[in-house]
């Protein structure tokens, strides 16, 4: 970052894991621009932020979402309509096969598994009563895998309006297939 900045003037922004003299690790996030005269860099000024702290929370927070049953996440809906998925937790891998990053990068993979199973329009809908009330959404869904086997999953989000427009849900999504089947099995079975 530092010799591209040099090079190219550009500024200069990273976090880095230090080990200070004592032995500690430390977290730092550096910040700076350079000074170019006649396209030399002649000089680097910025700032070193500790962020320890910070970094030790996400860290946890982290650890507690990829533990829990079901994949968490960050659920953004912008006014022009798009959307993005963050901080997805590890759990995607078994409920949607994909992985957080394929997720982040491309959440219309699992829009498009729900429309396969059927309940696209209810579930969009939930959502969007959800967002008018900024009251929690709750609803249940077939989902299909790549592979084509059907899921049922169940879903929880919080929405919070942001000031330029856009909705964040804090979202819960669980696999609840077997919960169904053996709903039905005793339906069968009365």
């Amino acid at each position: 970052a530092i010799s591209s900045a040099m090079e190219n003037g550009s500024p200069i922004e990273f976090e880095a894991a230090l080990i200070s003299a004592k032995g500690n690790e430390k977290w730092v996030r550096a910040m700076g621009q350079t000074e170019m005269v006649n396209g030399k860099c002649v000089r680097i000024y910025g700032s070193f932020q500790d962020i320890t702290d910070l970094k030790e929370t996400e860290h946890r927070l982290l650890a507690l979402s990829n533990d829990l049953p079901g994949v968490t996440f960050q659920y953004y809906l912008y006014p022009d309509g798009t959307d993005k998925m963050h901080s997805v937790s590890q759990k995607s891998q078994e409920i949607w096969n994909l992985s957080p990053d394929q997720c982040e990068k491309y959440s219309q993979l699992i829009w498009d598994q729900i429309k396969k199973g059927g309940d696209y329009e209810v579930l969009v809908q939930d959502i969007q009563n959800s967002i008018e009330t900024l009251q929690q959404w709750h609803n249940r869904w077939r989902y299909v895998l790549p592979n084509g086997k059907v899921r049922w999953h169940e879903g929880y989000g919080t929405p919070y309006k942001l000031a330029d427009g856009t909705v964040l849900f804090n979202s819960m999504i669980f696999d609840i297939t077997e919960e169904v089947k053996l709903t039905h099995l005793l339906e069968e079975t009365s």
